[in-house]
């Protein structure tokens, strides 16, 4: 098989597909009216025929025989063929004039025909009337077909023969209209394009406009609207415009690539539309990511070989159906109903991009509103993207006027209102911290949370030096991190001192930050009240020309003194919490607290339907130990337990020579697999023991069954799974996955 053969099969199956999809919505664009209609079918019976040669070839060799071609008759009005460099396309048509003498043109859809002559018979070898994409029409400003004079004295039966050379699909439905048609048809497609391209232009200007003035976030909704301006120009062939000597519009690849192109911002402007920065940051990632592979592909597009054209535009075509799946389907996941709108929209767009491909297969007539229709709802998208939003503020507004609305509050009601929240945070944040860092870490996040609605800052940190044997670094936006660092570094002996005062301060410094010398960075510093050896300051940085109030300053101080004492007054608790329930010699949770660990793993697991897995860990040989060496061998397993095992995991000892560790969402393959790791970093360490052994661990596992009401079960199952590795020798795991040991 031929390229040229493999081409036009590729194609044509592509296209077929595409119309079997869309069955339903012929009948629906067929029945809708249609401002430029075409006239009727030029006479009854196969008045048509059609012939691909060679460029060499002349009408005249075709007609006479001598280039042994001839044309195949057509049955229908019109035909889908694919234009190639080097190849013409030959129309003829027989067809029966009026008599009325009245002018009469030839009229063909305007598509990517670089060339369309009018021959007539009895003088095949030299055309009467020739235009293409890269002539203008003086008498129409935006043209939607090709349009030939026929000589005057044409015989009211005559034979014309069209000249047709072009790139890619072609759908040829010649027309023979008269003067007024024509002015009909010139005067819809004028205003038509006028109303499509005045509009995408205008909502680019308004977009633009209100990120100017408002600060609105419409550059992607401008992007979008000027990239499908763009594709639209030159798509629909009304761009008359040249580049170094060649004409844009006679760029066989530049509609599809433009279009490819412009899906990319159609992408973003979604995205943002949909707020899923805000909702879903993974999929705004991933829509963004493939904006950019779409402009990728349309560049890459541009420099494929012009034989290529014909799949170019199949893949362009679908590009735009995906595209529009894409954006609908994110538009639908939006639990919002003003986005649905939109999404249907954009539904709307598949259909009217399959329309385009039943136009070709001659199942559909060639009016604007198949060829062209897709553009119209990417203008409607645009609207709705642009004022939807505007709008349903407006409405809201309206609404709280209405309902009376709520009274800006007073800065002293603010400073109430950030006061009582952050005693309530630190109150709750307090309960559930499990341990002393997580507490100081909550206490200075609600202390720089607190400050932030009532005292306008550029960013915050809490530096706090031997706080509780930690130091402690915790900035407010994390971007000013290594501003603050380099601050630390080169004035940290200044904010030592400054932290020794019981006053908060306001002082202008000068160091070198991550992006070269600052000049007078204008501080707040409020003095920590945390105990000698430690120091700590609450610096905030806001801009040089603002200087701070006393009563922002003694706010500062306040809130502040207020995290302290609720971090100091929270470790304390978890210090004699932790006495009580840690045993001192290996540091882990003592036997007594095992019920309630089990208990509350339980309820966890069960609450989260997430599994929990035990681990019954025993060491080898450790009765021979004397006291000495028992405790440190003890210390020496429950540390490298704990480096192995996961934040939040438990370690419990059951007895002298036993851990008991709980696995809150480890199902029992992982939990064995962790046992085997323990095992052998164990083993790997050497150990000798009294009788000279090397030192290992006997491990079982088990896992909480699905419907078991207590851990108990598993409790038991993890005990006989240790006696089994116990009796085989020891220095292994074994693993018991049912009721059944």
């Amino acid at each position: 098989m031929t390229r040229s053969n493999w081409t036009v099969g590729w194609t044509r199956r592509l296209l077929a597909a595409l119309a079997a999809s869309a069955g339903l919505v012929a009948g629906i664009q067929a029945s809708v009216p249609d401002t430029a209609a075409p006239s009727p079918a030029l006479s009854a019976g196969p008045t048509m025929a059609i012939v691909q040669a060679p460029s060499t070839i002349s009408l005249d060799q075709i007609v006479s025989g001598r280039a042994k071609i001839g044309f195949t008759p057509v049955v229908s009005d019109g035909i889908h063929a694919i234009g190639r460099p080097g190849t013409t396309i030959w129309l003829r048509i027989r067809t029966q004039l009026p008599t009325d003498d009245a002018p009469r043109f030839v009229s063909l859809p305007r598509q990517a025909i670089d060339s369309f002559r009018l021959h007539v018979d009895g003088n095949p070898g030299n055309p009467v009337a020739s235009t293409g994409i890269a002539e203008t029409d003086e008498a129409v400003r935006w043209p939607d077909s090709f349009v030939l004079a026929l000589p005057a004295l044409t015989p009211r039966n005559t034979t014309l023969y069209l000249e047709i050379q072009g790139q890619g699909h072609l759908n040829l439905r010649p027309r023979v209209i008269d003067q007024a048609q024509w002015r009909e048809r010139a005067r819809a497609s004028s205003l038509a394009y006028d109303l499509l391209y005045s509009g995408l232009f205008g909502i680019f200007v308004i977009a633009v406009a209100r990120r100017a003035v408002t600060g609105d976030r419409t550059l992607r909704v401008a992007a979008a609207a000027f990239g499908a301006l763009c594709a639209a120009v030159v798509g629909n062939y009304h761009l008359q415009l040249s580049l170094g000597g060649t004409s844009l519009a006679a760029i066989p690849a530049l509609p599809v690539v433009l279009w490819v192109m412009a899906c990319a911002p159609l992408l973003w402007a979604t995205q943002q539309f949909a707020s899923l920065e805000k909702t879903n940051p993974s999929l705004a990632t991933l829509l963004d990511r493939a904006g950019f592979a779409l402009v990728a592909l349309a560049l890459l597009m541009l420099v494929l070989p012009v034989w290529l054209v014909p799949q170019l535009q199949v893949t362009g075509l679908l590009v735009v159906a995906a595209t529009s799946v894409a954006c609908a389907a994110v538009l639908f996941s939006d639990p919002r109903q003003w986005r649905w709108l939109p999404a249907l929209v954009w539904v709307a767009m598949v259909p009217a991009m399959a329309v385009i491909a039943l136009g070709f297969l001659q199942l559909l007539p060639a009016t604007r509103l198949v060829t062209r229709g897709f553009q119209l709802l990417l203008a409607l998208l645009m609207v709705i993207y642009l004022f939807a939003p505007w709008i349903r503020g407006a409405l809201q507004e309206r609404q709280r006027r209405l309902r009376g609305g709520s009274t800006e509050q007073s800065a002293e009601q603010k400073i109430a209102h950030a006061r009582e929240w952050m005693i309530r945070s630190l109150q709750a944040g307090m309960e559930n911290a499990s341990d002393e860092g997580d507490m100081e870490w909550i206490a200075y996040r609600r202390l720089m949370g607190g400050l932030k609605p009532v005292l306008p800052q550029h960013a915050a940190a809490v530096i706090a030096m031997n706080y509780h044997n930690e130091d402690l670094l915790l900035v407010e936006p994390k971007t000013a991190e290594p501003w603050f660092q380099m601050l630390l570094a080169q004035r940290g002996s200044l904010l030592k001192n400054l932290s020794r005062s019981l006053a908060p301060q306001q002082i202008g410094v000068d160091f070198t930050g991550p992006d070269g010398p600052v000049q007078q960075a204008l501080l707040a510093v409020i003095p920590l009240p945390i105990e000698r050896p430690g120091w700590g300051v609450l610096v905030i940085e806001r801009s040089s020309n603002v200087s701070y109030s006393d009563p922002e300053l003694d706010l500062c101080t306040e809130f502040a003194a207020l995290a302290t004492t609720a971090g100091d007054e929270a470790a304390t608790v978890m210090q004699l919490r932790q006495a009580n329930e840690i045993e001192p010699e290996s540091g882990v949770y003592r036997r007594e607290m095992v019920e309630q660990l089990l208990r509350r793993a339980h309820e966890s697991a069960a609450l989260k339907r997430k599994p929990l897995s035990l681990l019954q860990i025993a060491i080898d040989n450790f009765e021979p130990l004397s006291p000495e060496s028992s405790a440190t061998v003890a210390r020496v397993v429950a540390d490298i337990i704990r480096e192995e095992i996961d934040y939040g995991e438990t370690i419990a000892r059951v007895e002298p020579d036993q851990f008991l560790v709980l696995l809150s969402g480890r199902p029992i393959g992982e939990a064995r697999a962790l046992a085997e790791r323990i095992c052998a970093a164990v083993k790997k360490l050497g150990l000798p023991t009294a009788d000279e052994k090397v030192l290992g661990l006997s491990i079982g596992v088990s896992q909480m069954l699905m419907g078991e009401r207590s851990p108990q079960l598993a409790l038991e199952r993890a005990v006989r799974a240790l006696a089994k590795a116990r009796q085989y020798g020891g220095n292994q795991v074994q693993a018991v996955a049912g009721a059944v040991g």
